[in-house]
C-alpha cells in the first residue's frame, strides 16, 4: 500500500534490509531444498558475515561469499544465528553447542590478557551454554 516500503536489497549477498533498518540474513540450503533463516542483525555487515559463516558449512570452499574467509577460520557462530536456526540448524551446518557466542559477547572483543577473572568464567560460561541450550531446545516446541 501507499507508504509501505518493502524490505530492500543490501550490496551483500543473501543480506535484506528491513524497512525499519535492521538487516535480515536468510541462506538457500540445497539439502534441505529451502531457505534457512539467519537472523536478523543490526549492520548489514554482521548479516553478510553470518551468511559468509552459513555458506561455507554448507558448500565448503566452493562457497560464493561477502568477504574473504578469516585466516583462523570462522570464529563462533553469533548467538541471534543459533536462535534463528534452533540447535537443528546450528547442526545441520555443523556448530556444536561450544561454537555458539554467547549472548553479549562479540566475536573478537574477548577479555583482556592476563585475565585472573578466567577460571570462574570458565564456570559462568558453561552455565550460559546450558541456559542457551535450554532455551532453544525450548523454542523448538
Amino acid at each position: 500500500g501507499a507508504g509501505v516500503s518493502k524490505p530492500t536489497s543490501s550490496k551483500y549477498r543473501g543480506v535484506r534490509q528491513r524497512p525499519w533498518g535492521k538487516y535480515a540474513a536468510e541462506i538457500r540450503d540445497p539439502n534441505r531444498g529451502s531457505r534457512l533463516w539467519l537472523g536478523t542483525f543490526d549492520s548489514a555487515e554482521e548479516a553478510a558475515q553470518a551468511y559468509d559463516m552459513a555458506a561455507r558449512a554448507i558448500r565448503g570452499s566452493a562457497a560464493v561469499t561477502n568477504f574473504p574467509a578469516p585466516a583462523g577460520g570462522d570464529g563462533p557462530l553469533p548467538a541471534q544465528m543459533a536462535e534463528a536456526l534452533g540447535m537443528d540448524g546450528v547442526a545441520a551446518l555443523g556448530f556444536s553447542a561450544q561454537q555458539v557466542e554467547r549472548k553479549g559477547e562479540r566475536a573478537g572483543k574477548g577479555r583482556g590478557r592476563g585475565s585472573s577473572k578466567r577460571a570462574g568464567a570458565d564456570d559462568a560460561r558453561l552455565a550460559e551454554e546450558a541456559e542457551l541450550l535450554l532455551f532453544l531446545h525450548s523454542s523448538e516446541d
